[in-house]
């Protein structure tokens, strides 16, 4: 075997193309084979030319089938060009590939008339030879060719084309309507020198070989036009009285060289359903789709028919319009729904050629035409037909919301946290689905925590920790970077993708991995912090400037994440006073109570509500970014005035609640921001408790803004027709203490800052139910995957939820016993480079235990059954070393796994 075979083919294959999803085979294992051909270098099908060698066009069918056709190699001018002469050279080729791809193989075509050598049917002074000469020509040459083969071919064509067709006068029909005799199609055997030298049991006899030479092999009759009444009819007569008979006849193979307005679908429908009753399996052996012109009525392949080039039969020889492609697809997804229909019939779908650019069509029956008949086009790229059978696939599947808020923590009611929390549109969710309890964020800061979230990488995996965040944008890391998001796989896989607000942390947005194929729009507004009020100076037009109506001494040195209070009138405060958005500074308009410009949260939900409303075809994948309650902490008066400020109550504290912890942290600070002991330092130095009751009260207030629109996507969704089909999930990427531990941020590995709220609801979803087993952001990729039936794009380091989510109770589900968080130290990192797991700190919970692990090796414990705020740290009390060691060691098995 030749060079090429051994090294490059091998090199070929291991590349792996992700760009359009699961591919073909993966989409439709649950149905039937999903295959395609592959022919010679040239057109004129002479065994001299070898295998074409595309290594773009090999990689598409290695990536998307999972079986593949010899469109020329196998035919017999190719095998045996002179008699006794066998030229396997290419065809080995081909097997060498198919075998390397794990792709099952169809032989094809054993007996035909057509490409046949011009010695099998002559003797040598040009007479046609006796039937007994070519009955053993045609033995010799299948127990040659199906032996040489033999285990490694599932699938023969063992007789193609033996039947036509032609219209005849029917004497028992009246005249039509001017008087003509009426015309009826009736079938015949094909007078083929077969015919004419041996009789119409050569049929048989080809079966007989077929069978000897490999008796586990998969026999079929293959032909075309086998969606002509007529046709089939013989067909499933003939192959009635070859199994009557004791022939081997495994299945029919309809050729599908089809138009845009042919097939009828009752027509295919009802040629299933007449070869199926003949006792056989169906197989769609030659599939392709026409959009040109056609130069007459004729329906069939007859590869020897030509018809004259003329202009008006070649309308696309430079480009193809949009609405002929998306019509195209139309017929595709027409055709492919009947396979699916009559699945348990159909063993395989073979396409008649992988793109565009090598389809037999473009010179059959007219030479010279550009034709355009296949799934990908001349640039090896999916078309419409490709993307309208993934949505085909998508039809039936759950709907599913997204809503993500930032920094939302445990205040929501029924989750234990603030206990004056104010949440009744997130309650509701939580009544009809399943409450995580003991949910986590995989790294508790915006930017690492999301980027693990939609690419189902651990930060573990992809050393993506938030180390300067800003710089290290999430697109640019190695691991995550080259793998397909949550919304291109839902897009890929047929789903229509929307996604409004805070998705990726701020700044780090990608728009492209929102496209919609179809052009639907895939993304609406950015997420914005503000609005910020501001004093009209040009250099704070950006960021903002600290709340005005603040004492000075409360001013002096806060910057723009540190402002809260109820959105009011501010130009009081002097000209040119007002308020702007956040970043690019354009004007927000508070004019009196309600009448003001909408906050980005408000527009998000709002965009949120009109998605809904509209009529969607396919199932959709629905995502929501809320800001808030991400500070800074303005919300409308009305939601402050929900929390009276002499009646707020402040989170649960314990003095001196930090003595015990790590001295790494608490001392050192060492965290990549350690931005929560100075917020805390500068709370309680500008007003004490009350000042921290202050921040508490518009904490809370954001927290019922954000349930409050949250409430609208909810009712939108009640009253849409998609509310019975629709997964919902409500969490948030990280929590946030509340002065706890004497501390006010995220990114710490204390529960304040780990856990999140995480609610799933829907078909298929207990109701009204808690579970308690420590799941993490992670798991929600896999989640998603499972509920829409889709197969991971990559290696996933989350865990479906569905058992859970169907059993909260007792069900088993294949995730670990533990959540694992990191948080960032202050070493430093370089720009886009993995981060060591050795210089971050680990928080691993269980469901009764809490242990962290910072990277100079300190240890904190905590018994959550007993200490459910953390506030004794047992890692040296000797009576808990068999648990320190035993979690040491699932932190250590953690690390290693992800």
């Amino acid at each position: 075997m030749k060079l090429f075979t051994s090294t490059l083919f091998c090199i070929i294959w291991a590349s792996v193309m992700t760009s359009n999803g699961a591919p073909l085979k993966d989409a439709f294992a649950d149905d039937f084979l999903m295959g395609t051909a592959l022919g010679s270098r040239a057109r004129n099908h002479s065994y001299k030319f070898p295998m074409r060698k595309d290594a773009r066009e090999l990689e598409l069918v290695a990536q998307e089938f999972n079986c593949v056709t010899a469109e020329n190699l196998m035919k017999m001018e190719y095998l045996q060009p002179k008699e006794g002469f066998f030229n396997f050279e290419q065809a080995d080729e081909f097997m060498a590939y198919a075998e390397q791809n794990d792709l099952v193989v169809v032989g094809h075509a054993l007996v035909w008339h057509s490409q046949a050598p011009g010695w099998l049917f002559k003797d040598k002074e040009g007479n046609p030879v006796s039937r007994e000469v070519l009955i053993e020509r045609m033995r010799k040459h299948i127990h040659t060719v199906v032996g040489r083969y033999k285990g490694r071919i599932k699938y023969w064509d063992v007789v193609n084309e033996a039947i036509d067709t032609k219209m005849v006068l029917d004497d028992t029909l009246p005249p039509d309507e001017e008087g003509n005799p009426q015309k009826k199609q009736v079938a015949f055997y094909r007078n083929s020198p077969w015919l004419q030298i041996i009789g119409e049991d050569y049929i048989e006899l080809a079966f007989r070989f077929a069978h000897e030479a490999d008796p586990e092999a998969r026999l079929l009759y293959n032909d075309y036009s086998m969606t002509d009444k007529a046709k089939v009819d013989f067909a499933a007569e003939m192959i009635r009285g070859l199994k009557a008979r004791g022939i081997t006849v495994h299945g029919a193979g309809m050729q599908a060289h089809w138009h845009l307005d042919y097939p009828d679908v009752e027509a295919l429908q009802y040629s299933i359903d007449t070869l199926v009753s003949a006792g056989v399996k169906v197989s769609i052996t030659e599939l392709d789709i026409g959009v040109l012109p056609r130069a007459s009525e004729y329906h069939g392949a007859d590869v020897n028919r030509r018809e004259e080039l003329r202009a008006e039969l070649n309308p696309y020889s430079n480009s193809i319009p949009a609405e002929v492609l998306n019509e195209q697809a139309e017929q595709y997804r027409a055709v492919f729904d009947v396979f699916l229909a009559n699945s348990e019939h159909i063993e395989r779908v073979t396409v008649w050629g992988v793109t565009d650019r090598y389809t037999w069509k473009s010179d059959w029956p007219v030479p010279g035409r550009s034709a355009y008949p296949l799934l990908f086009d001349r640039a090896y790229q999916p078309k419409p037909a490709y993307h309208a059978l993934k949505k085909l696939l998508a039809a039936g599947k759950p709907n599913i919301v997204v809503i993500i808020c930032d920094d939302q923590n445990d205040s929501v009611a029924g989750m234990g946290g603030h206990p004056q929390a104010k949440t009744p549109n997130i309650d509701r969710l939580s009544e009809r689905g399943v409450r995580f309890a003991n949910a986590a964020s995989n790294c508790p800061l915006c930017g690492p925590s999301r980027a693990s979230l939609w690419s189902g990488l651990h930060p573990v995996t992809s050393g993506y920790y938030g180390s300067n965040q800003h710089a290290n944008r999430w697109r640019n890391n190695p691991e995550i970077g080259s793998v397909q998001t949550v919304f291109e796989t839902f897009t890929a896989n047929g789903y229509r993708n929307f996604a409004t607000g805070k998705i990726h942390h701020n700044g780090h947005e990608e728009l492209d991995i929102f496209e919609n194929p179809d052009g639907f729009p895939g993304f609406g507004s950015l997420p914005n912090f503000g609005p910020m009020p501001n004093d009209g100076k040009p250099e704070n037009l950006r960021h903002g400037i600290a709340p005005p109506w603040w004492p000075e001494a409360w001013r002096t040195g806060s910057g723009w994440g540190d402002g809260f209070g109820a959105l009011r009138d501010v130009s009081s405060f002097g000209e040119g006073y007002g308020y702007t958005s956040f970043y690019h500074g354009k004007p927000w308009k508070f004019r009196n109570g309600h009448d003001r410009d909408p906050m980005p949260d408000e527009v998000h939900a709002a965009e949120a509500v009109e998605f809904l409303g509209k009529e969607h075809d396919t199932p959709f994948l629905l995502t929501v970014g809320f800001t808030r309650p991400h500070s800074p902490w303005y919300a409308p008066q009305e939601y402050f005035d929900l929390f009276p400020l002499e009646d707020v109550e402040l989170a649960p504290m314990l003095e001196n609640d930090a003595a015990d912890c790590s001295k790494i942290l608490t001392e050192q600070q060492d965290i990549a921001q350690p931005w929560g002991w100075k917020k805390y330092k500068t709370i309680m130095e500008n007003g004490g408790e009350q000042r921290l009751k202050e921040w508490t009260q518009a904490y809370l207030a954001c927290v019922a803004f954000v349930d409050d629109q949250t409430g609208k996507v909810l009712e939108a969704l009640e009253q849409s027709p998609y509310a019975t089909n629709t997964i919902i999930i409500f969490t948030s990427d990280h929590g946030y203490h509340m002065g706890e531990k004497d501390y006010l941020f995220k990114y710490s590995p204390w529960e304040e800052s780990v856990r999140i709220p995480f609610i799933v609801a829907g078909p298929g979803v207990a109701e009204n139910k808690e579970c308690m087993s420590p799941v993490s952001l992670i798991d929600l990729y896999p989640t998603l995957l499972d509920f829409a039936g889709l197969s991971q794009p990559h290696q996933l380091s989350g865990f479906s939820l569905r058992p859970l989510l169907e059993h909260p109770m007792v069900g088993r589900w294949d995730g670990p016993e533990f959540s694992l968080a990191a948080s960032a130290s202050k070493v430093n990192v370089e720009v886009n480079v993995p981060a060591k797991a050795s210089d971050q700190h680990f928080s691993l919970r269980t469901e009764q235990w809490r242990y962290i692990r910072c990277r100079n090796g300190e240890e904190e414990l905590y018994d959550h059954e007993n200490d459910p705020y953390e506030w004794k740290n047992l890692a040296q009390n000797p009576e808990y070393e068999t648990q320190i060691k035993s979690m040491r060691a699932q932190l250590k098995q953690a690390l290693r796994t992800y």
